[in-house]
C-alpha cells in the first residue's frame, strides 16, 4: 500500500498544475478564504504593484501561521526599522523569528523593494528552512527547490534579480501551498528511484 502510494505522489509531482500569473484571480480568492488579505479584488489589491522588504513582511508572517511554522530564531534586532510604520515594525521581527526574512549587520533594508529571488528565497525556506547560500547567486538552492517542485516558471537563475510584484510573490506562494512537504519527506531517495525506474521501464 506504502509503494501504492508513493507511485501516487510521484505521479501527481510530476503533473502538478502551477499558476500562472495570468490567472491571479484564484490566487486571489485563495487569499481572501484563508484571511490573507481583506481585499477580494483585484482593484483592490493591485497585484501588479511592487513591495518593499517591510510591506511584504507582514504578508510573509500571516502565511506562516496559516502553514503552522515554527519559530526558529530569537535574537531578530534591527537597527533600521524604527523609523518606519509602528503596525509593521512587528512583523518584520515575526518574519525573521520564523527563519523567513533577514539582513546582515543587523540592517533590514525595509524600503527596499524585494526581488524575485529574495520573494523564491523566503518561499523555499518555508518548505525546507535554510539552505547553503555560499553558492553564486547566493540564491541558487532556493532556486533549485522552487523549479524542482514547480512553485515557479518561466524564470532563469539569474532573472530573479529583478523587483517583484505582489501577483508574483503570492502566485508562487500559492503554489508552494499545494505541496505536502510531509509526504516529501515520508519518503526515501530509494523509494522514488525504484517508482521512477517502474514508471519508465512501463512506459
Amino acid at each position: 500500500m506504502k509503494y501504492f502510494f508513493s507511485l501516487l505522489w510521484v505521479l501527481l509531482l510530476a503533473f502538478n498544475t502551477i499558476v500562472s500569473a495570468s490567472s491571479f484571480s484564484a490566487v486571489l480568492e485563495w487569499m481572501y478564504s484563508n484571511g490573507l488579505t481583506k481585499y477580494n479584488t483585484e482593484t483592490e489589491y493591485r497585484p501588479n504593484d511592487y513591495v518593499t522588504r517591510w510591506e511584504i513582511a507582514k504578508f510573509f508572517v500571516q502565511y506562516a501561521k496559516l502553514k503552522n511554522l515554527t519559530k526558529v530564531n530569537t535574537n531578530c534586532s534591527f537597527w533600521d526599522i524604527a523609523n518606519y510604520d509602528s503596525t509593521l515594525q512587528p512583523f518584520i521581527i515575526e518574519a525573521c523569528n520564523y527563519g523567513l526574512m533577514k539582513w546582515s549587520q543587523w540592517n533590514f533594508r525595509p524600503n527596499v523593494n524585494l526581488t524575485e529571488a529574495e520573494a523564491v528565497t523566503v518561499i523555499a525556506r518555508t518548505l525546507f528552512g535554510l539552505q547553503n547560500e555560499n553558492a553564486n547567486p547566493r540564491w541558487t538552492e532556493y532556486y533549485n527547490i522552487a523549479s524542482t517542485y514547480n512553485i515557479i516558471s518561466g524564470r532563469d537563475l539569474w532573472s530573479l534579480d529583478r523587483k517583484a510584484t505582489r501577483a508574483t510573490v503570492w502566485t508562487w506562494l500559492y503554489n508552494a501551498s499545494l505541496i505536502d512537504i510531509n509526504s516529501i519527506q515520508n519518503e526515501s531517495a530509494d523509494d522514488v528511484e525504484k517508482i521512477l525506474e517502474e514508471i519508465f521501464w512501463n512506459l
